[in-house]
């Protein structure tokens, strides 16, 4: 199957604008997020390091697969994992759900970096 390059390229350079978006908007977002679960600071500053986490483990492993894979199927899935993420951030009122999306939305940017 041919995969369609422009998309997948505009989708990524959209995606790379947006990581200083999601970095800036998870920073001044964080007392918003502790009224609205009811965490403390240290509660908050784990939906960050969820954040870090997933964009260093798939940054990693988006370098060896890109090596071993089209890095255009890279790409596309961590566009979609950070669309998905950022669609679902605070949907859901749960803290559990929230650090399963904010893991996703850096496990996004990882693919779409290291793609």
């Amino acid at each position: 199957m041919e995969i369609n390059k422009p998309p997948i390229t505009v989708a990524s350079f959209v995606a790379i604008a947006l990581n200083g978006v999601a970095f800036t908007f998870m920073g001044v977002s964080l007392p918003s997020l502790q009224a609205q679960f009811g965490i403390g600071i240290e509660q908050a500053g784990t939906l960050m390091a969820s954040f870090q986490t997933g964009l260093t483990i798939f940054t990693l492993l988006g370098g060896i697969l890109s090596d071993r894979f089209c890095r255009e199927w890279i790409i596309t899935i961590g566009c979609i994992l950070l669309g998905i993420g950022s669609f679902l951030l605070c949907i859901v009122p749960s803290f559990e759900f929230s650090l399963m999306v904010v893991w996703s939305m850096g496990a996004g940017i990882g693919f779409i970096l290291s793609g």
